[in-house]
Parts: C-alpha cells; sequence; structure tokens
C-alpha cells in the first residue's frame, strides 16, 4: 500500500516535469518560463495524464518478481506502453514522432520511482 502511495505521488510530479521540460527544450522557453506562465498549466496535467499510467505501473511493480536491472528495464517497457496507450486514448493514436518520444518519458518516470521505491524499502533513504 505504501508503494502505491508512493507511486501516485511521483509518477504524475516526475512525469509531467519530464513532459514540460521536454516540451520547453523543443519551444526555446527558458526555465523561468516553465515555472511563472507554466505552473497551472502542471497542476492542471499532472493527474489528468499520469494517474493511470501511475496505477498501472505501481500495480505491475508491486508484482514483479524481478530484481536489478531486469526489473528496471520490466518497469520501463511498462511506463512506456501504459503512457503510449494513455495518451493515445486522450489524444489520438496519430500523434507523429511525439506518439514515440513522450511515452519515452513514461520509461524514464517509471525507472527513477521504482529505482526510489527500491531505494526507500532497502533502507538507503
Amino acid at each position: 500500500m505504501k508503494r502505491l502511495i508512493l507511486y501516485l505521488i511521483l509518477v504524475p510530479i516526475v512525469g509531467t516535469v519530464a513532459i514540460m521540460t521536454y516540451g520547453t527544450i523543443l519551444t526555446g522557453w527558458t526555465p523561468l518560463d516553465l515555472i511563472t506562465a507554466r505552473l497551472g498549466h502542471f497542476v492542471s496535467v499532472a493527474y489528468v495524464q499520469w494517474l493511470m499510467p501511475a496505477l498501472i505501473i505501481a500495480h505491475v511493480d508491486r508484482f514483479i518478481p524481478l530484481r536489478g536491472w531486469a526489473r528496471f528495464g520490466t518497469i520501463s517497457a511498462v511506463g512506456y506502453l501504459a503512457l503510449w496507450v494513455w495518451m493515445g486514448l486522450l489524444y489520438g493514436f496519430g500523434l507523429g514522432w511525439g506518439g514515440f518520444l513522450v511515452p519515452l518519458t513514461g520509461a524514464i518516470t517509471a525507472v527513477i520511482c521504482c529505482w526510489f521505491s527500491d531505494m526507500k524499502w532497502s533502507g538507503a533513504v
């Protein structure tokens, strides 16, 4: 239960920061613009776009028996697929290159949260 709550808090925050950083790099905004102009957008988008992928990643992470790099690889694939399917359902599957790059942030987010939760449960944090 603690791991599920950790994922429900971390995945939307880390994922939205990753997506907005990706968008900021593509549009040429500065990090200050990201914080000031897009803060309201950040809050509104975080849980709409990331709640369902967070639930999927948390449940797979809970029941997966692997450890180490195999666990991180599996969780990153689940994060990628969960975000790809969820974004496809929300916005349509015809996103072009964005349809492949945006779910990559789901994989990165899943690995970061899996790594942090493994550190937390092993007593390193």
